[in-house]
Parts: structure tokens; sequence; C-alpha cells
């Protein structure tokens, strides 16, 4: 504000002119700022004299006018502005001078980090909207972070009027000064769905201390991470243990990595192939905020290291497929991190895991035993014109055609067993059975032989198509054996062995006296360093054939020949005894 003099009047003034020196670092204005200005009609130059009338006053000299101050570059050291003003009149004549002091303050940038991660991000005058920072939240939703202010002088009335804002949804940090201190530290909430909070800074220049829109200089927008839910399971072939190889959700805690949780991950194959998914609900605020969300695989007890890496920005997050080597006394073990990159450096560091699990790897092992008719069809036992349907699996030369994936037969018995059960924690064996059982007969069909037969001696497509049963005529019936007199007994016998008892005794549900296929077998399964060993014992009648599969591997085949369908009378004629069979590696 600019008054010459308060008894100018009585000089009996003619003549008033003004001029004002001062730095290149201000520039003063006759208007203020948000009024329509230029160079030419409003800007004062330093050293040049003005009429009154020019800078707001009579022409006498008399009155007062506000003139505009405006920081063109910061400045620790007080900046003069000094008045000059000679005055002509008909009583005196005469010069007054004075000078003020300003400061010019200019705030360089705000730095807004993360109070507990080495997250950082600032901004200077340039750009309002596309600064951002990415922040974790805790487990409860909030975060710290500090606020500080660079580039300005250590003055506190200067810092008093250096301002900041958030717009977040608690009143009591929402605005506050730099006076004391160029930093400060809040803890902050997500204001609305998209988790963003601006944080704002300023200077106030009309001094009422709040901090408007047109005196807002920077800004950060700050977005709060979280981690909803983390959910692991397995994505192998269905596995028939539901309760051991359920999905886990990796609880949100603190706790020491020697502690972390167990997941159990199947491998459908000995060298440990195993597949996992991944699943992260994570809040995001932002989209960009999706690389810092990193997952890693690795294992820490496991020679020559594993290590799978990735980030919620790719674009499949995340199939893992993991493959490592058993060896004899624990499951294979594996580390699931999940967490927040926040110093953005693409690594996930220790202290930057939200939540981790550890990852043991139990191989499964399908073992099978099949019987089958080899020929497509067979005489009954009585021989009274009626033939059943075989399973027609003759190979080159007449032999029968083993394959364990092949789904012709007459009977098949299953069982999955978890031959390494470990559960990850100090080698306790996974509660309850060490095997899944599955038992299934092929279906019986009963042709009449003389309408069903071609002149070749093949069944007929007519009599394969018939669907009218019971009329003595072509197919005259169908149906399952009932498989309730077999079984499959398993026995853990430790960490790395099982025993399975194999019992069969199953007739041709459509010929009342026909005898049984009968077989009982004792197998003995466990791994060591080199592989899977198993015996296998027992006895079987000469017809049909015989496969037992342990794995990919056929653990025993027994070709019928030219025995037919009388071999099932009388006792088990033949022994089976495979003492300590050395098998690597063993896949299912």
């Amino acid at each position: 504000m600019l008054n010459l003099s308060d008894n100018i009047s009585l000089a009996g003034v003619t003549l008033t002119s003004v001029s004002l020196a001062f730095s290149a670092a201000v520039r003063l204005w006759k208007f203020d700022a948000g009024e329509n200005r230029t160079d030419a009609t409003a800007r004062i130059q330093s050293g040049v004299n003005y009429n009154a009338e020019d800078l707001g006053l009579n022409a006498n000299g008399t009155g007062t006018t506000t003139l505009f101050v405006e920081a063109v570059a910061g400045s620790a050291a007080s900046l003069s502005i000094a008045v000059n003003a000679v005055i002509i009149g008909d009583k005196w004549s005469g010069r007054l001078t004075d000078m003020v002091h300003v400061r010019s303050v200019k705030l360089a940038s705000i730095t807004v980090s993360s109070h507990t991660h080495e997250t950082r991000n600032s901004t200077d005058e340039s750009d309002l909207t596309e600064s951002k920072l990415f922040v974790e939240a805790d487990t409860n939703d909030s975060a710290i972070i500090d606020i500080e202010a660079n580039g300005t002088p250590e003055n506190a009335t200067v810092g008093a009027n250096l301002l900041w804002y958030i717009d977040g949804k608690d009143p009591s940090i929402r605005a506050g000064t730099f006076a004391t201190n160029p930093s400060v530290t809040l803890t902050i909430h997500p204001s609305n769905s998209q988790r963003r909070l601006n944080v704002t800074a300023g200077f106030d220049q009309n001094g009422d201390g709040r901090l408007t829109n047109d005196e807002v200089t920077h800004q950060v927008n700050v977005f709060l991470v979280r981690f909803s839910s983390v959910t692991l399971s397995n994505i192998s072939e269905p596995a028939p243990f539901a309760e051991v190889f359920a999905d886990h959700v990796i609880p949100d805690s603190d706790i020491a990595p020697s502690n972390v949780p167990t997941f159990l991950l199947q491998s459908r194959s000995y060298d440990g192939t195993s597949f996992l998914r991944l699943n992260a609900f994570v809040e995001l605020g932002n989209s960009d905020a999706r690389r810092q969300i990193l997952w890693r695989i690795y294992g820490r007890d496991v020679d020559g290291g594993l290590s799978v890496t990735g980030h919620l920005g790719q674009p499949t997050l995340p199939t893992v497929t993991l493959t490592s080597g058993i060896n004899n006394k624990v499951t294979q073990r594996h580390y699931n991190d999940i967490g927040f990159d926040s110093d953005a450096d693409g690594l996930l560091d220790t202290q930057e895991i939200d939540r981790s699990a550890k990852v043991v790897v139990i191989p499964l092992l399908d073992i099978q035993i099949d019987t089958f008719i080899k020929s497509e069809w067979v005489d009954g036992p009585t021989g009274f014109g009626v033939i059943y349907h075989g399973d027609d699996r003759i190979a080159v030369g007449g032999a029968a055609a083993f394959d364990r994936n092949d789904q012709r037969y007459r009977t098949r018995q299953k069982i999955t067993l978890m031959v390494l059960a470990d559960d990850g924690n100090n080698g306790d064996v996974i509660a309850g059975s060490p095997g899944a059982t599955y038992q299934d007969a092929g279906l019986s069909i009963e042709y009449d032989k003389a309408s069903s037969l071609t002149p070749g001696g093949s069944i007929s497509a007519a009599a394969i198509a018939d669907n009218i049963l019971n009329d003595g005529f072509q197919k005259t019936d169908l149906g399952l054996a009932s498989m309730a007199d077999s079984s499959m007994t398993p026995e853990r016998k430790s960490n790395n062995e099982i025993e399975v008892i194999f019992n069969m005794s199953e007739s041709n549900p459509l010929f009342g006296l026909s005898p049984n296929i009968d077989y009982d077998f004792e197998l003995n399964i466990r791994y060591d360093t080199l592989g899977g060993i198993y015996s296998l014992s027992g006895s079987h009648d000469g017809f049909p054939c015989y496969q037992v599969s342990i794995g990919n591997h056929l653990a025993y085949t027994h070709d019928s020949g030219s025995r037919t369908i009388l071999s099932l009378f009388g006792l088990q004629e033949f022994e089976v005894d495979q003492d300590e069979v050395q098998v690597t590696p063993l896949e299912p």
C-alpha cells in the first residue's frame, strides 16, 4: 500500500513524480493477478518516474493506492523496494523516500513419502494432476506419510504461510502449515472408493489461513493399496484328496518366515512338476499400481534353487509351473510371497512382503489294475449258442495289447496314493487316508451267436446297434458287475512308504453260474533318492489278461494266451513275486 504523506496537501503541490527501485527477483503490478493485466497496462518498471495519477494517487499526491508484489525467484535474503517521490509545490518542495523489505518465497517442490517404506514422489508446479504415489495400507486400512516442503527459507514466519491440505475424511488432519518444521507426519485413510487422496501445498498469499485453489502450486495424488485376500489353489488334474489340497487363503498377519502357514500342493509326477494358481484381490485405487504388486515363488531349501516371479501388471496372473526334485525324507518345499514393491525397484524385498506361505509339494501316484478280454468275443461257459463281447485288445501277432490308458476292460481298480506325506512341519504325516480308491467294471454284453456274427467271424454292426433285448436275436442282454466283492486297502508304513492290498472277485452279471475273475495282490511302494521302489506279490486266474500299472510303469502283465473262460474255475493258478524293483523316475 502506497501513501506519500498524511500532510502532503499542505505543500500546495503542483507536480508529483514517483519512482520505485527493486530487485529483479520481484515484479510490481498495479492490479492483482486475478485481474486482466498486461505488462503495458499494469506492470511497474523499476527506476521509472511515474505521475501520481499513473500509480492510482490523486494529482496532488494525496490518497492511497495498493500495489501488488510478485515473487519471480526465491531468495533467502530480504529484498528491498525503495520509494522516491519528488514533490514540487507552492509552499514546499522536496523529496520523500522510504523503503520496505520483502522476502521472495518459492516452494520448489513437495515430497510425499511413505513413513514405513522408502516410497516417495515429489512434484514441482508444472503439473498438478499426474504425480502419483502408491502407499500400502496396513491391516487397519491406514498408512503414515510424510509431507516435506523443499526449497523454502528456514523462517517460521514464512513457513506459517506455506500451507498443506489433504482432501481426506479425517477433519483433524486436513490442513496445516510448515511453520515449525519443513515436514509433517500424518496418518491417512482412504477417502473414497478410488482410495485416492490429493496432497496439495502452496503459499497463503492473502493471509487468511486457508489454501484456496488459486493458491495451490503443488499436488501429489496418493493412492492407498490394500491386500484384501490372497488365495493359493491347485490347478493340476483334480486330486481325490479334496480336504488335503483345498484352496488356501493366506492370512493377513506379520509372522516369522519360520512359522508361515503351509499350503499343500499336489504333484502328478515324481519329478515334482506341479501347477499353482495365485489369486490376489488387491484394492489398487489406480491401475498403474498393478506393476508394484509383486509375487515370487522360490525354494529356500532346494538344491539348485527355484525362482519364479511376476507382477499383477502381467497379462495373466499367475499360473505357475513348479518343477523340482524330491528326496526320500521330506516333500519339496517352496515359499510363496506376495507384497507391495514400495520402492518400485522391481524386487520384492523382505520388508515389502505382505503375505507368505510355505508351499509343500506332495507327489500323487496312481496304481491301477486292469483285467480285460483281449479277443472281440468269447463263448459263454455253457456253449449254448451265447457269446459275450470282449475288449478287442489284440496287438500285432495276436498278443494282448497292454496300455494303462485303454478304457476297454472287464474290471478296473485304481488308487491314488500320497506316498510321500510330509506336511512340511517337522515331518509329520498328513492325517487321513493315504489313498483314494476308484473301482469300475466294463459293460457286459450278451449276443445270440448265430444271428450276430458275420461270415468273417466278427460281431456285426447290426448286432452292436441292436437295442431290443431279451428277444433271442442279436444283442440279447446288458449288465455291469457290482464290484461289491472287490476292495483296495492302503496302509501307511512311514512318511515315504505305503502298502496296498488289492482283492478282486467279480463274475459276469449276465450269467448266474459264471465263475469269478479272481486276484489277490499286495503292493509295497516307497520313494528313495533314486526313485520309486516297489514289491508286488500275489496270485490270479489264468483268464483273462491282467496288467498292473504303477504310475506310467507297467509293473506286471499277463497274457491269457489261448485260455478261455473255463480257466476261471478252480484255484488261482498264477503266482506273482516281484521284490524290490527300482523304477527311476516313477511317474504317474
